[in-house]
């Protein structure tokens, strides 16, 4: 015997109680869940429209993502910053002390790689006063929560 599958395919009747077990499956719509990543908090959000930028560019098979959020001091661009979501929550990471502040609190962090482990390095601006004096390469372990500086 024959039947017809809802697709108006004929197939066999061993397919067909197949086809028929499944169709509901291959016809109910996806569902999913949406994560917000990345920092969300005023300094990284710009005052006058409540826009944000946040770039994930690293995902670990853990998922683990590393990446990067542009900073303001209200509506005036203030650099960016680098962050790792840890699976249930947003870290922001790198160098963030008086060396890699800019006198108008001007901030610049990247993250150029995350490993399996969550482990990321990357680089910041570093800054005298207001003068630009070149990058320091930084690694966070967030197995125990620390940046460290590779100067």
């Amino acid at each position: 015997m024959k039947s017809l599958s809802l697709r108006g395919t004929v197939a066999g009747c061993a397919l067909s109680s197949a086809l028929i077990v499944f169709s509901s499956q291959l016809l109910a719509a996806p569902s999913y869940d949406i994560t917000v990543i990345g920092p969300t908090d005023a300094g990284h959000t710009r005052s006058t429209d409540n826009y944000r930028y946040s770039v994930a560019k690293y995902l670990n098979t853990a998922g683990q993502e590393a990446g990067y959020a542009d900073r303001y001091n209200d509506s005036t661009s203030s650099g960016r910053s680098a962050w790792l979501y840890t699976g249930s929550s947003t870290v922001e990471i790198g160098l963030t002390d008086s060396g890699h502040t800019r006198s108008d609190g001007y901030q610049n962090n990247k993250a150029h790689f995350l490993n399996a482990i969550g482990q990321v390095a990357g680089v910041a601006d570093r800054y005298d006063g207001s003068t630009y004096t070149g990058y320091t390469a930084w690694f966070y372990d967030s197995t125990i929560d620390a940046t460290y500086s590779m100067d």
